[in-house]
């Protein structure tokens, strides 16, 4: 028998794919800057990138999320909000407004909570052979160099690197992710990814602040009275 994936809501998975893939891909790590260059290889950037990560401990952002493409082929309102992660596995991602909803993990468990419907969602964080690559990043324990193959469009907008990773294990949430960071200093700045629909996805960090000491309690989570809650993987 196959290992049990998680599984979320539409909007809830998508929220932990794209947390997990910044988790591990978040550059920042205090006051080094990296030279610029005119060109990059992709091995270099990517293990840059992964030494960096290694430095944070806890960040939080604004952020705008866009999506177009796929199956209805339309394209998706931009949302806004605000991240906040805390390593291992602990991240609240904040929508709205208009378009409210809370996705969060405490660690331990996953809860994703709709007010407009007043329905929400829990699961417990997928541990061993079930963690997919996003997860094991959200963990502590992925790699950017061993878990994906990095590649460069030969056209690369001023002032950024986009660098392109294909996962060298199949992931059903995304085919490839593109990391958008700064030439100079490499702050993280976004990513893209598209999904096995096709749709394509951008996000866009602002106001990025690492290492701010963020307490456990942030991550703590409890649905709203009268809340219509649905389980998967295990009860509370």
């Amino acid at each position: 028998m196959a290992p049990m994936r998680l599984r979320l809501p539409s909007r809830a998975a998508s929220g932990w794919a794209v947390l997990g893939l910044w988790v591990a891909l978040w550059p920042g790590g205090g006051p080094e800057r990296a030279p610029q260059a005119q060109t990059q290889a992709p091995a270099d950037l990517q293990r840059s990138l992964q030494k960096r990560y290694a430095g944070i401990q806890d960040f939080r952002a604004d952020f705008t999320q866009t999506a177009k493409g796929g199956v209805l082929r339309t394209v998706v309102n931009e949302q806004r909000g605000e991240v906040t992660v805390k390593k291992p596995g602990r991240m609240r991602w904040m929508y709205g407004p208009p378009d409210r909803h809370i996705f969060v993990a405490d660690g331990t468990r996953i809860y994703f909570y709709n007010p407009a419907d007043r329905t929400g969602h829990t699961s417990p964080i997928p541990t061993g052979d079930n963690l997919s690559a996003p997860a094991l990043f959200l963990t502590g324990r992925g790699d950017l160099e061993r878990d994906f193959t990095a590649t460069m469009p030969t056209t690369q907008p001023a002032g950024e690197w986009h660098l392109m990773l294909t996962p060298r294990r199949a992931q059903d949430d995304f085919k490839t992710l593109t990391v958008i960071v700064d030439r100079t200093s490499l702050a993280y700045k976004g990513f893209a990814w598209t999904d096995h629909q096709g749709a394509a996805h951008t996000i866009r960090f602002f106001n990025l602040r690492e290492n701010v000491g963020l307490a456990d309690k942030e991550f703590t989570y409890a649905f709203p009275r009268g809340t219509h809650i649905t389980t998967s993987g295990g009860g509370l």
